[in-house]
């Protein structure tokens, strides 16, 4: 089953350590997105792309001009967290070490 989550443009995920980032929103029916070290890829809602090595993403029906809503398919043990959730898991977990 895939995941659907609503991005704007700038906001991020994390696929375990791997940050990928909503770069732009150019209509109902494309996306750039930039994984670290500034590689890009087009999400065009006919298809999907693999950004790394078991994680494929497509673009599904916008809704609103300003949010892309992303299909994602990855195995269980890549964890996919949003930017802020990732950032703050990441300040808990050092703050207990």
């Amino acid at each position: 089953m895939a995941l659907t989550l609503s991005l704007r443009e700038g906001e991020d995920l994390y696929f375990n350590d791997d940050r990928m980032v909503l770069k732009q929103i150019n209509g109902p029916s494309h996306a750039v997105v930039e994984l670290g070290g500034g590689v890009l890829f087009d999400l065009v809602d006919d298809k999907t792309v693999e950004i790394i090595p078991g994680v494929m993403v497509g673009l599904g029906i916008q809704t609103q001009a300003d949010w892309a809503k992303l299909i994602i398919e990855a195995p269980r043990r890549i964890a996919i967290l949003r930017g802020q959730l990732y950032r703050n898991e990441s300040r808990g977990m050092s703050a207990a070490k």
